[in-house]
């Protein structure tokens, strides 16, 4: 696990009355999902969207992000952020994500990608 989540699980063993539950503080596959998304950020944080972009397409037909604009405008945000440190290496590639994500962005984020296409030409 990352973060401190065994610090957190010590520190809430030792803080339960003598004899209670044995249950953790924190449930394993909550954990998990925080452990996730701990991963995610550092990943940010070091500009490799990589990661990101896998827990997105992960968690696409989650019941409660689908259709969720929040959830759809992170996706783009990311998908975006992606076209703009591929177009500093190679147009090319920037172009093959351009045309592979782009599309069904088209309804929502139209001005977004067009001012997007537009930094191809410079």
């Amino acid at each position: 696990m990352s973060g401190r989540f065994e610090i957190a699980a010590t520190l809430g063993e030792e803080a339960s009355p003598a004899g209670s539950s044995k249950d953790p503080l924190i449930p394993p596959a909550l954990a998990d999902h925080f452990a996730e998304m701990h991963e995610v950020r550092k990943a940010l944080g070091q500009k490799d969207l990589k990661r990101a972009l896998e827990w997105v397409d992960k968690h696409r037909e989650h019941d409660n992000l689908v259709g969720s604009p929040l959830f759809i405008s992170l996706h783009f945000q990311l998908v975006k952020l992606r076209f703009l440190q591929l177009l500093d290496a190679s147009q090319q590639e920037a172009l093959d994500v351009s045309r592979r994500e782009f599309p069904r962005f088209a309804e929502s984020e139209m001005r977004g990608i067009q001012r997007l296409m537009g930094c191809l030409m410079y």
